[in-house]
């Protein structure tokens, strides 16, 4: 959001600077061009970001349910008698998960990158604790 925020600033000091100059300054000139470059630049690459970030929600959240879910049934059975996968591997994925849901909800908390991520897809997320399958 901040940096949204930001270059939308930028841009409206640009058209300020130019609105109100009073004599062709060159370095008011070239400050007003690289404010807007670099403002439209920005905003040419984050709002399209954030576009498809917020698209298929209901498909992201099915999907990473699936993925839960499937690490869950994986912990299930290596805790069980019928051990069919490595513990290892299957520790490692769920490293990787709880490490993807870290990193999810704590760039969906940061006020700088929170409009790039999916609130709903982050609430979905929940963390697998292996030691409520004795591993």
């Amino acid at each position: 959001m901040i940096i949204i925020l930001i270059l939308v600033i930028m841009l409206l000091i640009a058209f300020v600077l130019i609105a109100y100059k009073k004599s062709s300054e060159i370095y008011i000139d070239i400050i007003c061009a690289v404010l807007i470059i670099l403002s439209i630049t920005g905003l040419v690459l984050c709002i399209p970001t954030i576009a498809i970030e917020q698209c298929n929600t209901e498909k992201k959240v099915h999907s990473k349910q699936i993925e839960y879910e499937s690490l869950i049934k994986q912990c299930q059975i290596i805790s069980s008698e019928y051990e069919d996968v490595s513990k290892a591997n299957v520790i490692q994925n769920v490293y990787k998960w709880n490490k993807e849901v870290y990193d999810a909800k704590y760039w969906a908390d940061n006020p700088w990158t929170n409009w790039f991520l999916n609130q709903r897809v982050v609430d979905s997320l929940k963390y697998i604790d292996l030691e409520d399958y004795g591993l």
